[in-house]
C-alpha cells in the first residue's frame, strides 16, 4: 500500500530537481543519478564505438562500470528501501533530466566531425 504525498517543492525551494524530503528520497534521487550516469556513458560508448574510436569507448565503458558500482553501492546502503520505485514516484527534473542526463546531441556531433578529419 502506498501513500500519496505531495512531492511538488515547497515554498521557496527551487523547482529545478526532486525535493528531498525524507532519507528514502535522498537515496532514490542520488540512485538516480547514478543509474542515469550509467546509461549515458553507455549510450557515449556505443556512439564511440560506432566511429571506430576505441580508446574513448574503453574510458566511457570504464566509467559506466564506475559508475554502476556507485549505483549499486547506494543500493546496498539503502538497506530495505526499494530505491528504483521510488525514484519512479519522485517528480522529474525541472529541465526534464537530471544532472548526469543532459542532452549531448550537439557536443557528440562535435565529437564525431573531430575525431574523422
Amino acid at each position: 500500500m502506498t501513500s500519496e504525498r505531495d512531492t511538488s517543492p515547497r515554498p521557496g525551494e527551487p523547482a529545478d530537481g526532486p525535493s528531498i524530503h525524507s532519507l528514502e528520497d535522498l537515496f532514490a534521487v542520488a540512485w538516480q543519478i547514478e543509474a542515469d550516469a550509467v546509461e549515458r556513458y553507455h549510450m557515449l560508448a556505443d556512439q564511440m564505438e560506432t566511429f571506430n574510436n576505441r580508446e574513448l569507448t574503453a574510458i566511457f565503458r570504464d566509467l559506466a562500470r564506475a559508475e554502476g558500482i556507485h549505483r549499486d553501492e547506494i543500493k546496498r546502503m539503502a538497506g530495505d528501501i526499494d530505491v528504483a520505485a521510488h525514484a519512479r514516484e519522485l517528480p522529474d527534473w525541472g529541465k526534464g533530466e537530471s544532472p548526469e542526463n543532459a542532452d549531448l546531441g550537439d557536443r557528440l556531433f562535435r565529437i564525431r566531425c573531430r575525431h574523422h578529419r
